[in-house]
């Protein structure tokens, strides 16, 4: 895995969390994003579709633009 990766995945009503525990126990670096922060990054880049692809290309983009957003794992 290289150095310095983080996976940002939205909050989703407590179902990430199963996920959360997972890419941790991989050693990986996952952090919660809040879905209102991924809408306004969205809104902000004119993309009003939603699809999983497009979410997950907004959120990579928006690690991108912000990787000190998001909490990790209490």
């Amino acid at each position: 895995m290289p150095d310095g990766l983080t996976v940002g995945f939205e909050a989703t009503g407590g179902q990430e969390w199963a996920l959360w525990r997972v890419l941790i126990s991989m050693g990986l670096n996952a952090v919660q994003l809040l879905p209102a922060q991924i809408k306004a990054f969205a809104l902000s880049m004119g993309k009003r579709a939603k699809t999983d692809q497009i979410d997950a290309e907004l959120i990579a983009r928006f690690m991108v633009v912000r990787p000190e957003a998001g909490r990790a794992l209490p």
